[in-house]
């Protein structure tokens, strides 16, 4: 907390944005920013963060040398191309599921993307709306980290007892509820993909079906 708030803020996004291309987990710094400074500003800082380092997955592949590269990988992918099926159509609905799962590898999908039909507002809309709910949870998870060590120090033993039961609460609801969430959207993929077999590759998009 030496460094002033805003300067604090911006290291920290330009950290997370620039491990994100590089495959390094954010999890980490998300945490980190929610114990700093708070549920709120820790949760824009990583989400910006996070969303500048994907644009920059997305752009690179987009615009650069590894975009043939990526086709063909999608090409050679049942799932992949069901994910560049939906995009024309349910780019922002895809991008967002993908983001909910934890079971997608956040950089790699969005290296991916950028080889997709998937627009650029699209790739931005449900990656921030996709990344909120588990960013806010992150955050949340550092800043109990942080009283539980605060109440620790001054309160008594029932307080921090207190306190650690509900961190330990929040930490088991989020690797639950992202199992879970996680587990349907491969579910649906899967079911997109093989509709997608069905129709020859034209199928009806993910977004909205059963």
């Amino acid at each position: 907390k030496d460094l002033g708030v805003r300067t604090g803020c911006v290291v920290l996004a330009t950290a997370t944005a620039i491990a994100t291309p590089l495959f390094v987990t954010t999890t980490p710094l998300n945490i980190g920013a929610g114990a700093v400074y708070g549920v709120m500003r820790g949760s824009f800082v990583s989400l910006a963060g996070t969303t500048a380092g994907a644009l920059f997955c997305f752009v690179a592949t987009r615009f650069g040398p590894g975009r043939e590269w990526a086709r063909a990988k999608i090409a050679a992918s049942k799932t992949l191309t069901a994910l560049d099926a939906v995009s024309a159509n349910g780019g922002a609905g895809i991008v967002m599921l993908s983001r909910i799962s934890p079971m997608f590898p956040f950089a790699a999908v969005s290296f991916a993307f950028g080889a997709t039909r998937v627009s650029l507002v699209d790739f931005v809309t449900g990656t921030v709306v996709g990344l909120t709910p588990g960013t806010l949870m992150t955050s949340y998870i550092g800043w109990q980290m942080y009283d539980v060590t605060k109440k620790g120090q001054e309160s008594g033993t029932s307080e921090t007892v207190w306190a650690v039961h509900r961190l330990v609460f929040v930490v088991v609801l989020t690797v639950v509820s992202g199992a879970g969430l996680g587990a349907r959207v491969n579910q649906i993929i899967k079911k997109q993909a093989a509709t997608l077999s069905v129709f020859g590759g034209s199928g009806p998009g993910i977004i909205g079906g059963g």
